[in-house]
């Protein structure tokens, strides 16, 4: 066994302090129960060492991650590897924090596996991230205003028509009565349907970052999804084509699933515009554990330049003033969060997008989909 001499012993307990005093440390047993936690842990949590030691590290559980994201976690420590990721913890206070999270299983002075973990606070750093994708949305929100605003003037002029039609029996005193209750059926279907569109429209703009999971038929989001593009895409003359089973349930936030499909959608329109074949799809396959949603547009593919680049930040191929450079590395993001991936299929004949994602814990009503 390697002897440290005093000049050795002393170096190693300076770069101990150094990185007790920069990073937030802890450990737990097997079972995740806190053993130790330093000063800076106790810090950013808002809780001392007497609240911590022995609890179980599910204290600082934010709801933020879905049950695949942790049980990734403990399958990868289970193996004897290292895992890393971004983690949002809540505090005492009831406030999110962020952390660069790395850890690491180690055999302890009792022969029992113990999880070393050394945490990175990078809350300012994800507030700039939302902000960046506060500020994409808004652009996109942009893009389809005209979309939107044609799919609601549409239905307000069948509304104001049928309004007309039942005032003028009234006023020239014929009352067709079964005219008169097909027009007002009329009326509640487009005030319905404009209701619908309104809602996606929030959904979509508010922020969901402080969303908990929650369990969700992915046919709903992909309903909401669809209300907030049709119209874009009808006005262009570009066919949009959805297939999605009924009764695929996944635990997520709702608000950014959508917010990624639309942005997923919304660079297939573009790319797709000026071709002389114009068409966008986006199905659904899925097996016992895992769903992908597939984007596909008519285009012949990206460039492997491109591919190399596209999910890097503020990387775009659009006009200046026509793109952020951010829909895919912040959708890359949201969907990292929830466990899943997002990523571009060089093998398809067309440009081809998959978003994968875990399925719910809720079994779901359906056979296999052909995942490979």
């Amino acid at each position: 066994m390697y002897t440290l001499c005093d000049s050795e012993r002393k170096k190693f307990e300076l770069i101990f302090e150094t990185i007790n005093r920069s990073a937030i440390l802890s450990s737990a047993d097997r079972n995740g129960n806190i053993i130790f936690v330093n000063e800076q842990f106790c810090e950013i949590s808002g809780y001392s060492k007497e609240e911590l030691i022995g609890k179980n590290h599910n204290i600082l559980n934010s709801g933020f991650h879905p049950k695949a994201f942790f049980q990734g976690m403990w399958k990868t420590l289970a193996e004897g590897k290292v895992w890393r990721q971004d983690i949002c913890n809540r505090g005492k206070n009831g406030e999110f924090f962020w952390v660069d999270s790395i850890i690491m299983p180690v055999m302890g002075g009792n022969r029992e596996v113990e999880y070393v973990s050394v945490k990175f606070d990078i809350s300012e750093r994800k507030r700039i991230e939302m902000s960046r994708l506060h500020s994409s949305k808004m652009l996109s929100l942009s893009e389809m205003a005209g979309g939107v605003a044609h799919e609601i003037n549409n239905p307000l002029a069948i509304i104001a028509s049928k309004a007309i039609l039942v005032k003028r029996q009234i006023e020239q005193g014929v009352f067709d009565s079964d005219k008169v209750k097909d027009s007002l059926n009329k009326i509640e279907s487009t005030v319905e349907r404009i209701a619908k569109i309104v809602r996606s429209l929030r959904l979509f703009s508010r922020d969901a970052d402080i969303d908990e999971m929650e369990n969700v038929k992915l046919s709903s989001i992909i309903e909401t999804t669809f209300e907030m593009c049709h119209e874009r895409f009808k006005n262009h003359s570009i066919t949009l084509e959805i297939n999605c089973n009924q009764e695929i349930w996944l635990e997520c936030r709702p608000a950014q699933i959508s917010q990624v499909l639309v942005s997923l959608l919304s660079n297939a329109h573009d790319a797709v515009l000026n071709l002389d074949e114009k068409w966008v799809s986006l199905h659904v396959e899925w097996n016992d554990h895992r769903v992908q949603i597939n984007v596909i547009d008519s285009g012949l593919g990206v460039q492997q330049e491109v591919v190399e680049k596209m999910m890097i930040p503020f990387f775009t191929t659009k006009e200046v003033g026509k793109g952020t450079g951010l829909g895919l590395s912040v959708s890359k993001g949201m969907v990292e969060d929830h466990a899943g991936k997002l990523y571009y299929k060089a093998s398809s004949k067309n440009t081809h997008f998959v978003l994968e994602l875990p399925l719910s814990q809720l079994k779901s009503n359906c056979s296999s989909g052909k995942v490979a």
